[in-house]
């Protein structure tokens, strides 16, 4: 049964009517509605109009809100700032992240070499990392996150960031400092180059240079030395476009101090005089050669003399026989992965029968002696085939780093202004290139990488939120499916 208003209520009920409200008994219990009055065109005159259910009412606790209502409210109190410039959700689980326990050894190198900086430094790397933002948004995206309000940066203008980042371009000394810090002694330490395209006249590094691209563009040559024991970019450096590869490659090697540096290039780079070129800089180098150059005898297999006694090593759990062949100059060692030749064996065996003009059984037969292998070149005298198997094969994340860096981060191309501003713009992004590659090692050990990528990890993280809720940040819940695989990623963050 239903009492109005009229029929008279008892006081302890009364009181907890306001203005806009209307008590209503319903089964034996007293409820608050929103009311308001709205005009009836049909009737020319006002009608009442009940709206949504506050709360319940009790003379032992008064009114008690409605949960329904509740979360309403405080949905709308998240989304609305607080003041002109306060933000009341905020990006938190890759905020955290990145000043956590598992880039530890990133933000100290960061505090070491920049102490009154490291944190703008870290907060430009996590606008690449996280949106490839480009210089003009960052300011709107550091509002936004954990980070711009831990580090107070939410009135960093866009023009102080590109001031900043001129700054931080004009001191090579300094990040070169913090770089050493990732070229440890003993460990090899891989080296490779790209080129990035670059569209301002102003900066005099940028020429015309070729690239496997055959673009003839104004570009600037990438020079990066890889880590192959912590799988991480250790180094980087900005070369002119037109400048040889070969011989920036010494300097990069005295500026960083690196020992056991080891070139590594990819087939089409192998010439008898690239080699002697490399050799004469005395840089070692290790350089796999096509299958149809004639340095390689795939005899050796039809004899069945490459598998022969204990020439054979283990890798990643796969069996590879090895046989060093006879040579006066460099050293050349061919290779065999036998579950690779019958992968091979059988897409060839394939295409006779779904691309016959280029594939036939006596062409199999020509070539059977091929599939599985892999000859490679090198003038490392001191270590075993199966170290410079393996140091090749960590050539794979040099290709992973580079994909990263013009894919990931968008970082193909360079629209920067002047070169101080390029090279802080570099550094910027070679900080976020670690911490990518940081993410993808650890996917790499935690067996994630066949469900999971990178940008996926960066995507659950950055869906973490924290919200202001009366006067406090709260973390807000994620879901049980997203919490198992940062778990599994080994992060525990809310």
């Amino acid at each position: 049964m239903e009492k109005s208003e009229k029929a008279g209520h008892p006081e302890w009920a009364v009181k907890c009517r306001r203005p806009g409200t209307e008590l209503r008994f319903i089964g034996g219990h007293y409820y608050l509605y929103e009311v308001s009055s709205v005009y009836d065109k049909e009737k020319k005159r006002a009608r009442k109009k009940t709206g949504k259910l506050l709360g319940k009412i009790t003379e032992e606790n008064g009114f008690v809100e409605s949960e329904k209502y509740r979360l309403a409210r405080l949905a709308k109190k998240m989304v609305m700032p607080e003041n002109g410039s306060a933000i009341g959700i905020r990006e938190y689980g890759l905020s955290s992240f990145l000043t956590g326990e598992e880039t530890k050894y990133i933000s100290e190198a960061l505090q070491s070499v920049y102490p009154s900086t490291w944190d703008k430094i870290l907060s430009l790397a996590y606008c690449r990392l996280a949106y490839q933002s480009p210089l003009k948004n960052m300011q709107y995206r550091l509002q936004r996150s954990w980070l711009g309000h831990q580090f107070k940066l939410d009135e960093w203008k866009d023009r102080n960031i590109a001031l900043f980042l001129r700054d931080l371009g004009r001191n090579r000394e300094l990040a070169v400092s913090y770089m050493k810090r990732f070229v440890k002694e003993g460990d090899f330490v891989l080296a490779d180059a790209s080129d990035i395209l670059c569209k301002s006249s102003r900066i005099t590094l940028a020429k015309k240079g070729y690239n496997h691209h055959m673009d003839y563009q104004p570009q600037i040559g990438l020079m990066y030395l890889y880590s192959a024991e912590n799988r991480m970019p250790a180094y980087y450096r900005i070369i002119p476009g037109n400048l040889r590869k070969v011989k920036a490659f010494k300097q990069c090697i005295r500026e960083s101090g690196a020992k056991n540096v080891v070139a590594i290039a990819d087939k089409g780079f192998y010439s008898k005089e690239n080699a002697g070129m490399l050799s004469d800089e005395d840089i070692r180098f290790i350089i796999p050669l096509r299958r149809n150059n004639i340095l390689t005898d795939y005899s050796l297999i039809g004899k069945g003399l490459i598998k022969s006694g204990s020439n054979y090593f283990i890798h990643e759990e796969r069996v590879i026989w090895r046989y060093e062949m006879p040579s006066s100059e460099n050293r050349v060692m061919l290779f065999l992965d036998e579950r690779l030749k019958v992968q091979e064996e059988a897409d060839y065996i394939a295409r006779i029968d779904s691309c016959p003009e280029g594939h036939s059984i006596e062409k199999f037969h020509e070539l059977k002696n091929r599939f599985g292998t892999m000859a490679i070149v090198s003038n490392i005298k001191d270590a075993p085939p199966e170290k410079i198997y393996s140091l090749y094969k960590s050539r794979m994340n040099i290709e992973v780093m580079f994909d990263s860096l013009k894919n990931i981060l968008d970082a193909d191309s360079s629209y920067m202004q002047d070169e101080e501003a390029l090279q802080g713009w570099m550094f910027i992004n070679h900080l976020a290139l670690q911490i990518y590659q940081l993410i993808y090692s650890r996917l790499l050990e935690n067996d994630m990488l066949a469900k999971h990528s990178v940008s996926d990890i960066i995507m659950l993280l950055s869906d973490i939120r924290k919200a202001r809720l009366n006067g406090d940040w709260l973390t807000c819940e994620i879901t049980k499916k997203v919490a198992k695989t940062l778990g599994k990623f080994g992060l525990h963050i809310t």
